[in-house]
């Protein structure tokens, strides 16, 4: 009769090819705190020999609530729900070949946390796709994360009617077609876990890059809310250290010009907003994009000249060198000649 840690290590045996997101002896048989194995419960009853026929009602009760406590100790959503793909199968195995039955249903509660996380969840999932070109469908994700398909449903219409927040940013949903969800931009969350001289460096970074025509919106834009989410002892601290390493105020009054107070929007910004309207920062888009555009310049004989359906191959920005497109012929194009640009579908 095998003990439960011979049972643990015939089902890495057996699964352990199935499971890419994360290592599964770590999760069940490894060192950290979130191992099946270091949960007090699974100590007690490790090597503890099973067989089918024995009275189970106390090992189930003992194995769910170590899986509960493991799945707990995870902080990041995808690396949860990875944790409770393999509990799921394992959990499976248990019940099918040694008799157990061991519910663990009730842990999805934990994983999604709050709505937010779905609605993140959602966009990224359905925006994905797999290496077969498919994409995951509500109730693709409705099996993945132990929730019915009219609670996503529920979601969609709640991103869609009034949006939510995101790091202190209103996001809201765009468009919604054939299971898939749209933005007109798609959040990246970054997350502001840095101390104090990392967020100095961060964003006398985008200070810096203000100069550079190409990401001038772009930097003030994200030098804003990156503020603007900064609690009141942080910017303090921050104004300190500025003011030691700036001899002309300069900085200093960068500094002030992002501070929006009251009138910070917390609304999160799509590519053509951020951007703003200039040509250069919509070269950055177009090139970005793969988008057509028209882009008019001043040629060599002072005269303006407008390329339609216009790609932009290359930006090389510390040369303001342009190289585009149009109907076959290449161009190269200095960017400061460059009068207007912008894509053919915000014509």
């Amino acid at each position: 009769m095998p003990t439960f840690k011979k049972i643990i290590e015939n089902f890495i045996e057996r699964t352990e090819q199935h499971f890419f997101k994360v290592n599964l002896k770590d999760v069940l048989l490894g060192t950290e705190k979130y191992s099946f194995i270091k949960q007090d419960e699974i100590i007690e009853i490790i090597n503890k020999n099973i067989t089918r026929s024995m009275k189970k009602e106390i090992l189930n009760e003992d194995i769910a609530t170590s899986i509960d406590k493991a799945i707990t100790t995870v902080r990041v959503f995808n690396i949860k729900l990875a944790h409770k793909e393999i509990y799921d199968e394992f959990t499976k195995y248990i019940n099918d070949e040694y008799g157990f039955n061991v519910d663990i249903s009730s842990i999805c509660q934990k994983i999604i946390e709050t709505a937010e996380e779905r609605y993140v969840y959602l966009m990224r999932q359905t925006e994905r796709e797999n290496r077969g070109g498919d994409r995951k469908n509500l109730s693709d994700i409705a099996s993945e994360l132990g929730v019915s398909k009219r609670q996503l449903q529920k979601d969609i219409k709640a991103m869609t009617e009034q949006g939510f927040k995101l790091l202190g940013l209103n996001i809201k949903l765009v468009d919604e077609r054939q299971d898939i969800l749209k933005m007109e931009s798609t959040p990246h969350p970054v997350i502001l876990m840095q101390n104090i001289s990392q967020l100095v460096v961060l964003l006398e970074g985008l200070r810096s890059m203000e100069t550079v025509g190409a990401y001038r919106n772009s930097a003030n834009t994200t030098a804003v809310d990156i503020w603007n989410q900064l609690t009141e002892y942080a910017r303090e601290k921050i104004l300190d250290v500025v003011e030691k390493i700036d001899n002309t105020g300069k900085a200093t009054d960068w500094y002030f010009s992002i501070d929006k107070g009251e009138k910070w929007q917390g609304r999160f910004l799509n590519e053509s907003e951020t951007l703003g309207n200039g040509p250069k920062s919509q070269l950055i888009h177009l090139m970005k994009s793969g988008e057509p555009g028209c882009v008019t310049y001043i040629g060599d004989d002072d005269q303006q000249i407008i390329l339609q359906d216009c790609v932009i191959k290359n930006y090389f920005i510390d040369e303001g060198r342009v190289l585009a497109e149009a109907h076959g012929t290449k161009y190269e194009i200095q960017d400061d000649k460059i009068l207007e640009a912008y894509s053919i579908f915000q014509a």
